[in-house]
């Protein structure tokens, strides 16, 4: 989709409004943009929801933002051993909290909290609007995240801040000049603080500074989407569609895919010349480069048995595997003329294939284009930005019901 709708929902007992906007992220501009009056006019967003990605900021006041510190060796075991590490610094029940945390490094892990009462009454809310999204997010995470700077902007009565990778407070807008000394005082200050529209902050812990924005609330649309955000719908609470997806872990998916690619070749061969020496040679070539893709296997009995089960490992089901099997194969001359340009993630979901990319400039990822579509694929640029010395982007190439390239 070339589109995402983002919106933000009141904190609990208030009747605090609701910004939105959809945003065409190949264009990067702006569709339209409003202001519902209350949480029962969400069913309006219904058709915009339905032709976009919808992204949902949470109100920060019903959003605990914490950090577990972890023991070595647990990572496997986060979703029973995070409650309990928090349990002593919740006034509530732990049985009645929801827990969510990002794919982070380190030892210190950040950690979302929310009453699984809030959580459902925001699911009945979208389902009752006939909104689907599964992707949620604190509404601090709206803002960008700079090093010693802060990021705040006024949604709704509310007033948002970020003041790092993982910390954010949120404050209704009329308690903000008496609470916001206490938050500050939690906090490291910073060199200077950007605000998107108007800000009123008596006694501000660093120099306010006003950006360059027309509308503010589009500051969320050219946020969101990046490595550094935290998804609520997860374990009990990831969406059906998320459930349907396939998301691959791209490293292994890439290993095994270029494996397939060139297996196809082998195999090919193996079948076409059935000369000794040369099937000796293409399968020794096989098993090679399944032991590059696979370097915890290390007897092989049958070649092609066991590729199968890596693959299916990977959570591919056959008919899936099929679809996007075959399109990677059509894409293998797409990446070969094209070395640059180096793949970071791979994910098919909803019926298309989604990749997102490293490149030494903009006009490799069009080279990419017009080869892929020579194969007879269709592919759709997504949001591509500078990246130090490379570009990243994002792809997508979309199938049919039957599994075939569109």
């Amino acid at each position: 989709m070339n589109e995402i709708l983002i919106l933000r929902l009141p904190a609990q007992g208030t009747d605090e409004p609701i910004p939105w906007l959809v945003w065409h992220k190949r264009q990067q501009e702006l569709i339209a943009s409003g202001e519902l009056a209350s949480i029962a006019e969400l069913d309006q967003l219904k058709e915009k929801a339905n032709r976009c990605e919808v992204i949902v900021a949470l109100p920060g006041q019903d959003v605990l933002l914490t950090r577990v510190t972890l023991p070595a060796g647990t990572k496997r075991h986060l979703q029973r051993i995070i409650p309990y590490a928090l349990e002593e610094e919740l006034a509530s029940d732990i049985e009645q909290l929801h827990f969510a945390w990002p794919d982070a490094k380190g030892d210190k892990l950040p950690v979302a909290v929310v009453a699984k009462e809030r959580m459902d009454a925001w699911l009945k809310a979208l389902s009752d609007a006939g909104i689907e999204s599964a992707y949620w997010i604190p509404d601090c995470f709206l803002l960008p995240y700079q090093e010693d700077v802060w990021q705040a902007i006024e949604l709704g009565d509310s007033v948002i801040v970020r003041t790092g990778a993982w910390q954010g407070f949120t404050v209704d807008k009329e308690q903000f000049a008496e609470l916001a000394p206490a938050l500050v005082a939690e906090q490291d200050n910073p060199t200077e603080i950007v605000h998107y529209g108007a800000l009123n902050w008596p006694q501000s812990p660093a120099p306010l500074v006003a950006a360059d924005i027309e509308v503010p609330f589009t500051i969320a649309a050219q946020n969101v989407g990046g490595a550094t955000e935290l998804n609520l719908r997860q374990g009990a609470y990831r969406s059906q569609r998320a459930k349907r997806s396939v998301d691959l872990p791209w490293r292994a998916f890439a290993a095994a895919a270029s494996v397939l690619f060139i297996l196809a070749v082998l195999l090919n061969g193996v079948r076409y010349w059935q000369l000794e020496s040369q099937r000796e040679v293409l399968n020794a070539q096989a098993e090679a480069l399944y032991r590059d893709a696979f370097p915890g296997q290390t007897r092989i009995v049958n070649l092609k048995v066991q590729l199968q089960q890596q693959l299916d490992q990977l959570g591919l089901g056959s008919s899936d595997e099929a679809s996007v099997l075959s399109v990677l194969q059509q894409l293998a001359p797409a990446f070969k003329s094209q070395p640059e340009l180096q793949l970071e993630l791979l994910r098919f979901q909803n019926n298309e294939l989604r990749l997102q990319a490293t490149a030494n400039s903009f006009s490799q990822f069009e080279a990419f284009q017009q080869a892929v579509k020579a194969e007879g694929l269709g592919i759709e640029a997504g949001p591509m930005n500078n990246r130090g010395n490379r570009v990243s982007g994002s792809l997508t190439v979309k199938l049919d019901e039957q599994g075939a390239q569109s």
